[in-house]
């Protein structure tokens, strides 16, 4: 695939993986991660003002998913709001469905917006993930579907830490990927990778997934969608997220 995968700086990835790898290794470095600026340069985290708009979305089209506490658990661990860090940890915000306050780290409605997507069509219990990240999504939609395997194509120091996170709630992260997946996601993923990757992955891991769930910005996403409609053998839908300017690629 090359060796600049990334669009990113060679300098600001280093400095991510680094990270990575010492809060896989370091309990301290571990309960602040996802505070620290030389993660959240690269995993950018998002801002009170638009985890509201997530959060409205999800009172709109996903309100039962909202019913319980369940999407909590993503706030439980690597965000130490006692540690001095770059970036508050947690915002309140008001719950229109059952009119409470809660207070909630607003990158975890991004993933629970996400959430909803998928569950919409169906409830995968294998999942192939483009740039996981910490494996926050991954983390919340085991909490409505019964996973029972996962793989993650990302840099090796980062995948300690996915292994780590997860492993903390019980959940296994695959060592090979299989040659089939209920579901493939990349949820924004896709924009920090090259234009050779990006085919690479259409062609050796979108069509390993029986659906498939890819959000990315319509600039990074558009040029690609003829090339994806070739190799999927099922429709393919696009649908413009209007929060970010977001492009959804589904198959299903």
């Amino acid at each position: 695939m090359g060796n600049r995968v990334w669009v990113v700086e060679e300098r600001e990835a280093k400095l991510y993986y680094d990270i990575c790898k010492l809060a896989s290794e370091n309990e301290e470095v571990f309960s602040r991660f996802k505070t620290s600026g030389e993660y959240t340069t690269i995993l950018s985290h998002v801002n009170k003002q638009r985890g509201s708009l997530y959060l409205r979305h999800i009172e709109i089209h996903y309100p039962e998913l909202l019913k319980d506490n369940r999407y909590l658990i993503n706030d439980k661990l690597g965000g130490d709001e006692f540690v001095k860090s770059s970036r508050k940890f947690k915002e309140k915000y008001y719950n229109r469905n059952n009119n409470k306050y809660i207070t909630v780290d607003p990158s975890t409605f991004r993933y629970l917006k996400q959430v909803g997507d998928i569950l919409s069509t169906n409830k995968p219990t294998s999942v192939v993930e483009i740039g996981g990240g910490y494996g926050g999504l991954l983390l919340l939609l085991s909490q409505y579907c019964d996973i029972k395997s996962y793989y993650d194509y990302d840099h090796p120091d980062v995948i300690k830490l996915v292994k780590k996170y997860l492993g903390s709630y019980n959940i296994s992260v695959d060592d090979e990927v299989k040659d089939k997946y209920d579901l493939v996601i990349s949820a924004f993923a896709w924009d920090e990778l090259n234009v050779n990757v990006r085919k690479w992955y259409i062609d050796n891991v979108f069509t390993k997934g029986e659906h498939g769930y890819i959000v990315a910005s319509e600039e990074t996403s558009s040029p690609h969608l003829e090339h994806i409609r070739k190799v999927i053998d099922k429709p393919v839908h696009t649908t413009i997220y209007g929060i970010a300017n977001h492009l959804n690629i589904t198959y299903w």
